[in-house]
């Protein structure tokens, strides 16, 4: 019976770290994948082991030859004297299924030993390979992958097996414009027109250093190109790429970057660390959004790709004012002058707890507004004590929240300036409230706010039905606005179950939208008694219907420190914007920054213009294009 490879893997793994550990230094070390590496100026970007398309888009699912008019020709095998063993070769060759080019700096795994592929890609683990089933190849490319070679493939040579592997391309990188850098000060990653970015991934030692996939890629992937950036922030490059197969080299051009620097202290001079720096760099290419943190130093460092204007919030904690700054930033490193941010006394906390009425647990919302018309707002949610909380902004937009503690009916805001506060709380379900507010100074504690839980609860279901063929509807996105509440509510109920349960009679408005059809609205009068339920039915009409919330996304979104309190700023809503669909103005965004879109067919283009704003890419919103059926935030930024 032939040995599996199964029955020898922990020894494998042992000769594996011993090849690591070789203090030759002629072999590179095993690396399992690449390190998850931040991004610059504090943000974090997952690692992938593709380079810019989702896995089920991005590989191939066999081996695939494109054009390759600067791939290199593959060598002929030399000739070769195997290694005398008691029976069979151990002597093998590993090389790209596709372009037949030699694979180096691989290891190959055989069923009790492994050796590292030279340049040429021969390898000699001195155990007989005519007897094995399959050979394990580790350490090809970017991630973890271990391919299996099975035996049927293999190739026998003059005295040798030849094994062949499918994998990706491999880059070969030339610098231009600065001095030849080392490997692991760079990273970059391959790059294609109309598919998702997704993370670098290091070099490997040359020379020149050099960028390997580990399975091939799809052939219809459109214009490819190589990105790459230095670690410390400071260049960027970029080359062309000619094939996605076999081995080339390809010349970076290297350009600075436009990086700003810089010094946070306090109102005495001495160094503030752990500040959270949110910025924008407007350039004439679009809003490139940086963050990053002070070090222990209060320095920090802002890196951009090109040169414009950069607007900065600094955020300091909830005790002291942010501060913001705007500098037009060039490329190569521009210092900045310190930024001083004033430290303020903490008073303490406010802190209470709500109940019902009945001394049953209560779902609701606790709002903190400060008084002295600095825009301090938070909202603590009760309701789903696990989450993160949802706040509101006054003008200032910075706010103090803080998380639910013991069995959810507790409240408590830490950490507040002196100064007077007035503390509400509401009723997810619409239950009455006494008192309905109350005003304190910080500190306060021992609040008590009593919901009249024993009114009782209405379910509330939506019917909706297609206009023409009267079929039922489902899924339906809705959008509840109780009266007396302080945000709206998003809801997604499941086909033939209520939309929400309400205090029966309370107020509220509703709006639809179903995917293919236009918007419907109503409120609570549009429900009738039907047995235990309250039901309305709507006929939807073909056609489009979306929700756009236009955000103004100029400050810090949120803020999490080491001790669990959060500042939380919800971007507040930008007015007065036009909306066009495929060139025609169709609406106009309100107060709120709330846009409806009701028409008979989906555009094939959505445009937003306000004079001295621009639009940034969302998760919902990008280049013009969406990427939800049914609401989408449109971030704004001013100019």
């Amino acid at each position: 019976m032939k040995p599996r490879l199964t029955l020898f893997f922990l020894p494998v793994l042992a000769g594996a770290l011993w090849l690591v550990l070789d203090a030759s230094g002629r072999r590179p070390r095993y690396r399992p994948g690449p390190a998850a590496e931040g991004a610059r100026n504090g943000t974090e970007e997952g690692d992938s082991e593709l380079a810019s398309i989702p896995p089920g888009e991005l590989h191939a699912a066999a081996p695939a030859a494109t054009a390759a008019p600067r791939v290199a020709p593959a060598r002929e095998p030399a000739p070769v004297r195997p290694r005398k063993s008691e029976a069979g070769i151990s002597r093998g060759r590993l090389v790209d299924e596709v372009t037949l080019e030699p694979i180096h700096e691989a290891m190959v795994v055989t069923a009790k030993r492994s050796d590292w592929t030279d340049a040429d890609g021969w390898f000699d683990t001195g155990e007989p390979l005519d007897g094995l089933d399959e050979v394990l190849v580790l350490n090809v490319g970017t991630n973890t992958n271990s391919p299996e070679v099975p035996r049927e493939r293999w190739q026998r040579l003059a005295g040798a097996w030849q094994v062949p592997l499918a994998i990706g391309p491999t880059f070969r990188l030339r610098f231009s414009g600065i001095e030849p850098p080392r490997a692991a000060d760079w990273e970059a990653r391959l790059v294609c027109t109309g598919r998702e970015q997704a993370g670098w991934l290091a070099l490997r030692q040359g020379p020149p250093p050099y960028l390997r996939y580990d399975q091939p890629f799809r052939t219809d992937l459109g214009k490819c190109w190589l990105e790459a950036r230095s670690r410390d922030g400071l260049f960027d490059g970029r080359a062309e790429v000619v094939s996605l197969v076999g081995t080339q080299d390809v010349e970076l051009s290297c350009v600075p970057r436009a990086v700003l620097r810089g010094r946070v202290v306090d109102e005495l001079g001495a160094a503030w660390g752990d500040i959270l720096i949110d910025a924008f760099q407007l350039s004439k290419l679009g809003v490139e959004r940086l963050t990053a943190r002070t070090d222990g130093d209060g320095g920090y460092q802002l890196s951009a790709s090109e040169p414009g204007r950069m607007q900065c919030v600094f955020v300091p904690p909830a005790a002291a004012r942010s501060r913001r700054l705007q500098l037009d930033v060039p490329r190569g490193i521009l210092q900045a002058a310190d930024v001083v941010l004033e430290r303020r006394p903490v008073a303490g906390s406010i802190q209470g707890r709500v109940q019902g009425a009945s001394g049953g647990p209560i779902e609701c919302s606790v709002r903190l507004r400060a008084l002295d018309g600095s825009g301090y707002e938070a909202v603590q949610n009760l309701s789903r004590p696990k989450l993160p909380l949802e706040t509101r902004t006054g003008e200032s937009g910075f706010l103090f929240v803080a998380f639910p503690r013991n069995d959810g009916q507790e409240f408590c805001f830490e950490r507040l300036p002196p100064g007077r506060y007035e503390v509400s709380a509401i009723s997810d379900r619409g239950h009455a409230c006494s008192p309905g507010s109350l005003v304190v100074q910080s500190p306060a504690e021992g609040l008590v706010f009593t919901f009249d839980d024993a009114a009782p609860l209405r379910s509330y279901s939506l019917e909706l039905f297609d206009a023409d063929s009267g079929a039922p509807l489902a899924p339906v996105h809705a959008l509840l606005r109780v009266k007396g509440a302080w945000s709206d509510r998003y809801l997604l109920p499941k086909a033939g179950e209520p939309l929400i349960e309400l205090v029966d009679g309370v107020g509220f408005e509703w709006t639809v939208t179903s995917p293919g059809y236009r918007l419907e609205r109503g409120n609570e009068r549009d429900f009738q008694p039907r047995g235990e339920l309250l039901v309305a039915k709507r006929a939807l009409r073909r056609g489009f219907g979306l929700r756009m919330h236009l955000q103004d996304r100029s400050a810090v979104d949120d803020f999490h420190d080491p001790k669990k309190w959060t500042i939380h700023r919800r971007a507040s809503g930008v007015a007065g914007a036009e909306i066009l669909a495929d060139g025609e103005p169709v609406a106009t965004s309100d107060e709120d920054g709330m846009v409806e879109l009701d028409l008979p067919a989906e555009p094939s283009g959505i445009e937003v213009r306000l004079a001295g704003w621009r639009v940034m890419d969302s998760y919902s919103f990008k280049n013009g294009k969406l990427q939800t059926s049914l609401a989408a935030e449109v971030w704004m930024i001013r100019e």
